[in-house]
């Protein structure tokens, strides 16, 4: 075997470098669509799921779903053309759940052929010569957007085999890529943190020098200027963070071999990941990516009893879309009306948990957990999650009112007011005891809170009454009452028609105005002045009506009547009994009272003699109110019948009546002027006189008529 002299080295020259950069760069293919989203493949539960995006020379966006927890990315660059080096292996969890797209790209593996393009996504181009140099590994990384950029992960890909018997592609690796084989051109160099590979320098005449990796981009290989198959070119350096060098090609006529591609650097973005793995020569041909996202753990029920409810240690269940540990009754929340409620047990395990409240007052309770309390495929709920409030009830219901209403003795009627909505009261003998002869339910409605019984065919004279029976009723919770019985007043059968009498009330003597009182025998409504009518031949009579005794005595007086007969009539069933009779079942007339001419006074006849209307005056006038224009030394100095005619004493007390009776007859039908009084006077001694020797010469005392009735 022919050995290569070494310092027949090709010698590099600048401006074949600055060509090979720029050819590298040329290679990477432009994206043209954006690809598809693969279907997430979940476990059982749903809650952890996997999306995989396989090569496919484009790019991915993708967001994470809602509730999601936990997000890691496994991403692997391409292998380099020609069995180049493997592509690298980067797997890290986000910090924080992404909440905007990603975008991802897959690597392409490279291929093999003068000048063959680079692998998707930064692979470097293979050298030209022997026809069957390998080009770069693409890389696989995730971005913030579509820019170079924004990249946050990165998996290297890897360098492609030299030409003819050349040197290895150099394999992806960390941070640091692997630098490639050396054939009798020198093989790329690994992409760093911080740059790309250097490139190999060729060996022989008429090559160029395989060119450097920058960022993102692995660098060309070398090439001969003059392909064919006795020379050979390098292999293209893989993409990555920076991206690998390209091998040097050689161009001597024995043993010619190209230098590998360097492979391309690994990178995360520390503040975006944690937990991150870097795995060197891990993927072969094609790039691959996939993202793993976990939810946390749900609620998939919590339920609490049927409302109202009246247990005293409500139990509320609580379902998980997946298995969990650490809940604790510390994790939960009441809330609502109810107070001194606390969670004195809680059972369980897995998924199914069981919550027992004690304690409560009765109200309104709702139980809630609390955000991030259990762990299972991550932390969760991610949400605050509540049971439907429900109302806790323990109190019997009772019955609020139990009252008569208004109503006939033919049909009593009885409103029931509860302190709460109930169901199942009857009108039946277990619900209801009635009391009195002869009476039963005949109706009973109603619902809710409000009932109304009718009770029948009680006997007159009986006392009535409802008794509600205890534990006739439940409430919507299932409460049973009332606790006690409750029962009505009891109600006096009475079916009679209230009985009214008049009596005659007219003071006696002439003059005395017709007064009737009408009376009930017991208390009555409805009585006014318009029920009572007026009949007689008397003329010009006014009905005073005035109320003696509230629903048991009113008066009837007539004044300003004249000469004829007077009589007033009470309307029948003009009242109303407590009980809704009325009464008097005919109308009540009054006696008749005739009044006559000598009984009207003070009054001024028409032609046809009678009255045209009536003045009562008080029956011992002052002579002043007789005649206002009489001096008042006629009152002085006017005798009176006792000083005018001296009797004996015994006398004088018999004939005290008559003589004032007289007086006061003079005072009413007596109208005096100034002139007439003193002789007038003096007949009325004198007659007065003659009076009374009459009656005490007969013995008996005079009477006068008086009106009859």
């Amino acid at each position: 075997m022919q050995i290569k002299n070494k310092s027949r080295l090709p010698k590099v020259f600048t401006l074949a470098g600055a060509l090979s950069i720029v050819l590298g760069a040329v290679v990477v293919p432009a994206v043209q669509a954006v690809a598809t989203n693969p279907t997430p493949v979940c476990n059982a539960t749903g809650t952890s799921c996997t999306v995989s995006f396989p090569y496919a020379g484009d790019y991915y966006t993708w967001t994470p779903p809602a509730d999601v927890r936990t997000v890691s990315i496994s991403i692997a660059g391409a292998q380099g053309g020609r069995s180049g080096g493997n592509g690298s292996k980067t797997t890290a969890t986000f910090r924080t759940v992404p909440t905007t797209p990603l975008f991802i790209y897959v690597g392409g593996q490279g291929s093999s052929g003068n000048g063959a393009a680079g692998g998707y996504n930064g692979g470097g181009a293979a050298g030209s010569g022997h026809n069957d140099e390998g080009s770069g590994g693409g890389a696989t990384d995730i971005r913030t957007s579509t820019a170079l950029a924004d990249r946050i992960a990165v998996a290297g890909g890897g360098g492609g085999t030299g030409g003819w018997v050349g040197g290895a592609g150099g394999s992806a690796s960390a941070t640091t890529a692997n630098p490639g084989g050396n054939g009798q051109g020198l093989g790329g160099g690994a992409g760093t943190p911080t740059a790309g590979g250097a490139g190999g320098t060729s060996n022989g005449t008429l090559t160029t020098p395989g060119a450097a990796g920058a960022l993102g981009v692995g660098g060309a290989g070398g090439s001969a200027n003059n392909p064919s198959s006795s020379v050979s070119g390098g292999g293209g350096g893989g993409g990555g963070y920076y991206g690998g060098g390209g091998g040097g090609a050689d161009t001597e006529p024995s043993l010619t071999d190209g230098g590998g591609g360097g492979g391309g650097s690994s990178f995360t973005n520390a503040t975006r990941f944690q937990s991150v793995v870097y795995t060197a020569a891990w993927q072969p041909a094609n790039g691959a990516a996939s993202i793993t996202y976990n939810l946390g753990p749900s609620v998939t029920s919590f339920t609490a009893p049927a409302s109202p409810s009246k247990a005293v240690a409500p139990v509320f269940n609580i379902r998980f879309g997946q298995s969990v540990t650490g809940l604790t009754a510390d994790d939960f929340t009441i809330s609502g009306t109810v107070t001194g409620c606390y969670i004195s047990t809680l059972t369980g395990s897995g998924a199914n948990y069981a919550a027992t409240v004690s304690g409560c007052s009765d109200g309104s309770i709702t139980l809630t957990l609390k955000v991030d309390t259990v762990n299972g495929n991550a932390i969760g709920p991610v949400r605050a999650v509540s049971t439907t409030p429900i109302t806790l009830d323990r109190t019997l219901p009772e019955i609020s009112t139990l009252i008569k209403q208004p109503s006939t003795n033919d049909l009593i009627i009885y409103k029931a007011v509860f302190t709460e909505s109930v169901t199942g009261l009857a009108g039946d003998s277990t619900d209801w005891l009635v009391k009195g002869t002869g009476c039963v339910i005949q109706f009973l409605t109603g619902s809710g809170t409000d009932y109304t019984i009718t009770i029948a065919n009680c006997s007159n004279g009986n006392l009535a009454g409802l008794v509600l029976n205890p534990l006739s009723v439940s409430d919507t919770a299932g409460n049973i009452g009332p606790s006690l019985p409750n029962q009505t007043p009891v109600t006096k059968i009475d079916t009679t028609a209230p009985v009214l009498r008049v009596t005659d009330i007219t003071a006696p003597g002439v003059g005395g105005l017709p007064i009737w009182v009408f009376d009930s025998e017991e208390p009555t409504t409805g009585m006014a002045a318009n029920k009572f009518t007026f009949s007689g031949t008397a003329t010009n009579c006014v009905m005073n009506y005035s109320v003696l005794r509230a629903g048991l005595g009113w008066q009837i007086e007539l004044t300003g009547c004249g000469v004829g007969s007077t009589l007033v009539t009470l309307a029948a069933n003009s009242v109303t009994d407590l009980a809704g009779n009325t009464g008097p079942t005919a109308a009540l007339a009054s006696n008749t009272i005739n009044i006559t001419p000598d009984e009207i006074v003070n009054q001024n006849l028409n032609a046809s003699g009678q009255p045209t209307g009536a003045t009562v005056k008080d029956p011992k006038p002052t002579p002043t109110e007789v005649n206002p224009e009489l001096p008042e030394k006629v009152t002085e100095d006017t005798p009176t019948v006792e000083e005018s005619l001296p009797v004996k004493e015994s006398q004088q007390e018999e004939l005290q009546p008559i003589t004032e009776e007289l007086k006061e007859e003079a005072s009413k039908k007596l109208v005096l002027s100034q002139n007439e009084a003193q002789p007038l006077f003096l007949i009325a001694g004198l007659l007065a006189l003659a009076l009374s020797l009459a009656a005490f010469a007969a013995g008996t005392t005079l009477r006068f008529r008086r009106r009859r009735h």
